[in-house]
């Protein structure tokens, strides 16, 4: 299998295709009648919550805002249908658009994708197959306005404004190893304290790079993290803060990851990775870091000069930058020179050739030979069309069983077991917008829900592999701290290791629901009433139980769906550099 630089299978999509996924987002993807699909979704979460007696829900949905402006902005770039096209699909009616408060929830609250696995004893195989109403592959961008290089495209709260954040697929892999892992998945990661302001709970950014912890460890933000790599005492599952970690005695975290506790975590990139053919590898234990070695992608930025290293080769694109309307039109199909990579279609910036407004420049340079263990995963994506106006991110990733890297992969062996967790982010989404499956089981030549099985030769014959389709749904803010907090009533089952995600919540779609109707509490605070016309049920009260019920059944009936608006905002974006 070779490098995907011209992806043939492809097809060019267009932003005026996003017109009918969007008038039927909701029917079209649940195969129910239009009112009834978001009726069933509201309900679901309406009794999953009444049966959790979880604090506040908001049964309501708005329409999406008008944009935002982002910081780095100018009024050249503020037209940007793509980042609309993106957003009005995300939020559908369903959803909310709240940006200041932290709340950006999706219409479509689960989704189902295929895994297939082989391996032939030297390497292992992993096929995904994740389909998206309109891809995005874009990542940030510089654009020439008026003598400057503006920076366009960050890590939001939500979608980005622009349309401009990659589509990612990202695996968590544990041999065992980590405790809780197999029961709680991605779950035993996610912190209330990470990533402000993307975590109700987060500090600010500038506060935990003046930490001791940040220098000594290289911390740039909170990001995931195990509860097993913090100081928290004789209870496993207590984590204690980002910053419970012993400054004195780090060898003792050393020798944790060293025993195996850690996850390996493979990071496809439809941008930063996979032009190249590789993906990222990274792994968890106390931050998400990248695996050793030299990685897929990096800054293609001349700080001192205040401009770009690279520019298209024009003789290998025909150009020497993109254009933003073209940008903004998704012109640039997933076969195109949408992106940049040193050796393959760049050259050094030329500071004086006549640039002219709308000039894009890719902020990101790829490196067309990662090395070590990061470099270690290959990878052959392309984007298919479903027959139906929709797209299917068809990837292929395949590295070492062993990599020789103990504290970084974990080795695929032969009979042996491994617990797995899936996270998918689409529609121009970063951060948590993502969608997870529950945790699963993959066997190598062993029965599991997913059985790598061995094959001769160097690629696998995917049409002879049996595919298994898991449930991606979304998490919201729903966090660790949560689920061991006595708020949650599954605490004692979490906290003893004795029951799975799935043990206690059977129903995947109703729990995607109920972790997009929990999050205005998770996030303390309330959904804006007054000129949004949220309706806000104050569910638990038993005074407060009739009420309830009433809701329920004008649900059940009329199958309502409660229309609003969202309050304009505008929130400072920190870089995603990973």
């Amino acid at each position: 299998m070779g490098t995907s630089m011209g992806i043939r299978e492809s097809r060019r999509p267009r932003l005026g295709a996003a017109s009918e996924l969007e008038a039927g987002a909701v029917a079209a993807r649940d195969g129910r009648p239009g009112w009834l699909g978001p009726s069933l979704r509201v309900l679901s979460a309406s009794v999953v919550m009444v049966a959790l007696g979880a604090g506040t829900i908001a049964l309501a949905s708005q329409r999406v805002a008008p944009l935002s402006e982002s910081p780095t902005a100018t009024e050249f770039v503020e037209n940007a249908p793509l980042g609309e096209a993106f957003r009005d699909i995300f939020v559908g009616t369903q959803g909310v658009y709240d940006p200041a408060a932290g709340i950006v929830s999706p219409d479509q609250v689960a989704f189902e994708l295929e895994i297939q696995a082989a391996h032939n004893g030297e390497d292992i195989f992993f096929r995904y197959r994740v389909p998206t109403p309109l891809p995005s592959y874009y990542h940030d961008y510089f654009v020439y306005q008026d003598g400057k290089w503006i920076r366009v495209g960050r890590s939001p709260v939500g979608n980005e404004p622009h349309g401009l954040y990659e589509d990612r697929i990202s695996m968590l892999v544990d041999d065992g190893s980590v405790k809780g892992f197999a029961n709680q998945g991605g779950w035993l990661t996610c912190h209330d304290d990470m990533r402000n302001p993307f975590m109700y709970g987060g500090p600010p950014n500038d506060e935990v790079v003046a930490h001791p912890i940040a220098e000594a460890l290289r911390f740039e933000e909170v990001r995931k993290y195990l509860p097993q790599s913090r100081d928290a005492g004789p209870e496993w599952w207590r984590a204690n803060g980002w910053d419970a970690i012993d400054l004195g005695d780090l060898d003792k975290y050393e020798a944790r990851r060293e025993a195996g506790v850690f996850l390996d975590l493979w990071h496809w990139r439809s941008h930063r990775s996979n032009p190249i053919g590789f993906s990222d590898n990274e792994s968890v234990f106390e931050y998400r870091r990248p695996s050793p070695g030299r990685g897929p992608f990096s800054t293609n930025f001349d700080s001192e000069a205040g401009q770009p290293l690279l520019m298209f080769d024009s003789a290998v694109t025909g150009y020497d930058a993109l254009d933003w309307d073209t940008v903004q039109a998704q012109g640039y199909g997933y076969d195109d020179n949408f992106f940049i990579a040193d050796g393959v279609n760049a050259v050094p910036f030329d500071p004086d050739r006549e640039w002219r407004n709308g000039d894009v420049i890719p902020r990101r340079m790829l490196n067309t030979e990662p090395t070590e263990s990061r470099g270690s995963i290959r990878a052959d994506g392309r984007l298919l069309s479903d027959g139906e106006g929709g797209w299917v991110w068809d990837v292929t990733l395949w590295r070492p069983m062993d990599t020789g890297y103990p504290t970084a992969d974990k080795p695929f062996l032969p009979g042996r077991t491994y617990d797995a967790a899936i996270a998918v982010h689409r529609l121009a989404t970063g951060s948590r917008w993502h969608f997870v499956t529950l945790p699963f089981r993959i066997g190598v030549d062993m029965p599991a829900d997913v059985t790598a099985t061995r094959f001769d030769g160097d690629a696998p014959d995917w049409d002879a592999i049996e595919a298994t389709t898991l449930t991606a749904i979304y998490p919201g803010q729903t966090n660790w701290e949560f689920l061991t907090s006595d708020d949650h009533p599954g605490a004692t089952e979490v906290r003893n290791d004795s029951m799975s995600v799935l043990g206690c919540h059977d129903d995947p779609i109703g729990l995607g629901a109920a972790n997009r109707a929990i999050e205005p509490r998770l996030a303390g605070v309330a959904l804006p009433d007054g000129e949004s016309r949220s309706i806000l049920i104050r569910a638990f009260d038993p005074g407060n139980a009739a009420f309830v019920f009433f809701i329920i059944a004008l649900l059940t009936v009329g199958g309502a769906i409660v229309l609003g608006r969202a309050r304009k905002a505008t929130t400072e974006e920190p870089d995603d550099t990973a």
